[in-house]
């Protein structure tokens, strides 16, 4: 919900009714979530490079491959029939 506090900021507060390890466990909790929310954005951007890359390659194993014994495909009729979406537009 908008408006509310993060959950990582709520581990960090400090609640007089816990104990002191009480309270520093829910600080380590706190950093472990930051640091794997670290960790879940770069994967995202090593996925989304990684795709990038992809496609490239695929382009242009689709270029290459475009012509047959029997005619000429389009690169972009070979990746339809092999399933691939590289030449999709870029977002």
């Amino acid at each position: 919900m908008s408006g509310d506090i993060d959950i990582v900021d709520r581990l960090r507060i400090n609640w007089t009714s816990l104990t002191y390890k009480q309270n520093a466990e829910r600080n380590e909790a706190a950093d472990e979530i930051e640091r794997l929310r670290g960790v879940l954005h770069l994967s995202c951007i090593d996925i989304f490079n990684t795709t990038a890359e992809r496609d490239e390659a695929r382009r242009e194993a689709c270029l290459f491959k475009s012509r047959r014994k029997n005619g000429v495909m389009s690169p972009m009729e070979i990746a339809r029939l092999r399933g691939w979406d590289c030449f999709k537009e870029k977002k």
